[in-house]
């Protein structure tokens, strides 16, 4: 009688430190997370092309209305941040609002406003590009986001950056040569994806996943937010206005994210 009341209480320890265990492996899942419009969903449609499938977290945003994933905040967890050149992040959320409106979907995001939407997407039609650029930048009432909120991601991103177990990832290393960077650079940041899961990955692999995943040659439910996915598209699209409006507002950003021109 008491051996089978010490193998249950064995079995019940036994069950109890399996669940401690198996909770602190699902813990220690990393997570990924960008700045809006900086990749994100180019890194997902990166990590979906794995030869063998990877269990991560996903964060859409570094923080909406003043909230954030819990695991940004987990000092074991490994974090991984996508950023890009600022500027560049501007005209691309100008574009990507174009495609909302058009296809009807701005209202399903979580940071676009409710409260006068209407009027903001009939005003934001009579536009052109410069004056939209200049909303987006502004990052206020004429935005179809929550106001600040641009300004908000940019700065959880750099106090992510001061976090344990934290590793950055550059658009520009990421996007490869058909996006105007190199195929070394991108090789190289899928390797630091692929030691987070410790993946062996051969060279072949790595770069049969860097060509697929550009553009839409290789379909994926991650290509709606693509749009060019080009490094410098800003040269072409700032008029001098806007780009000391940029400098102005978040010249300090850039520089701590490393971009320095």
């Amino acid at each position: 009688m008491h051996a089978i009341k010490d193998m249950k209480r064995y079995l019940f320890a036994l069950l109890f430190v399996c669940s401690l265990l198996f909770a602190e492996d699902e813990k220690k899942l990393p997570i990924v997370v960008s700045i809006p419009k900086s990749g994100g969903h180019f890194s997902l449609k990166m990590l979906t092309l794995f030869p063998k499938e990877v269990q991560f977290e996903w964060a859409d945003h570094l923080t909406a209305g003043g909230a954030h994933h819990p695991l940004l905040d987990d000092a074991q967890t490994q974090k991984v941040l996508i950023v890009r050149d600022l500027r560049d992040v501007f005209v691309s959320l100008v574009y990507w609002f174009d495609a909302q409106i058009k296809e009807g979907m701005i209202n399903k995001h979580v940071a676009t406003k409710i409260k006068g939407l209407r009027d903001i997407i009939q005003h934001w039609r009579t536009l052109s590009f410069d004056e939209k650029l200049k909303i987006v930048l502004e990052d206020g009432e004429e935005s179809l986001y929550q106001s600040g909120f641009m300004r908000e991601n940019i700065e959880a991103a750099l106090q992510l950056l001061e976090k344990e177990n934290v590793q950055m990832i550059r658009f520009e290393d990421l996007i490869g040569p058909q996006g105007g960077g190199t195929a070394t650079a991108q090789a190289d940041c899928i390797k630091r994806f692929a030691s987070l899961f410790r993946l062996d990955l051969s060279e072949t692999q790595i770069e049969e996943i860097g060509k697929k995943t550009f553009g839409k040659t290789h379909p994926s439910k991650f290509d709606r937010t693509f749009h060019k996915g080009k490094i410098g598209e800003w040269k072409s699209h700032y008029n001098d206005k806007n780009l000391l409006l940029f400098y102005m507002r978040y010249g300090r950003y850039q520089k701590a994210f490393g971009y320095i021109e």
